[in-house]
């Protein structure tokens, strides 16, 4: 990555203003060498990786028998009312992630 800079020349990598990468550190500390003024961007297929992994990890540490949810389609059902958007939950996944905040949370 440090080459592509140098062989992009100092001109062109003032013209850089955003770089859309994954975080891998190599990416990641050429650029900042190379254009620190750049916005480094993540790109959209690793931001939603990590926010899936996230999600899973929270899901897995809340003890699903409590929510009175067993199964795989119990854990599809909840893994998908906890991506969508709280404007697009039905009634069902409303009462599901609102189950799953209070126990989470002790509320």
């Amino acid at each position: 990555m440090a080459g592509f800079y140098e062989a992009l020349g100092p001109e062109r990598r003032d013209q850089i203003a955003a770089i859309s990468m994954d975080m891998t550190s190599i990416y990641r500390d050429a650029t900042i060498d190379a254009v620190p003024d750049a916005a480094i961007c993540l790109d959209p297929f690793h931001a939603m990786q990590w926010v899936n992994q996230a999600l899973a990890a929270v899901y897995r540490a809340t003890p699903l028998a409590e929510l009175g949810l067993t199964g795989t389609r119990a854990f599809k059902h909840a893994r998908t009312a906890l991506r969508t958007g709280a404007e697009r939950l039905d009634d069902d996944q409303r009462q599901l992630v609102a189950r799953i905040r209070r126990r989470r949370y002790g509320l």
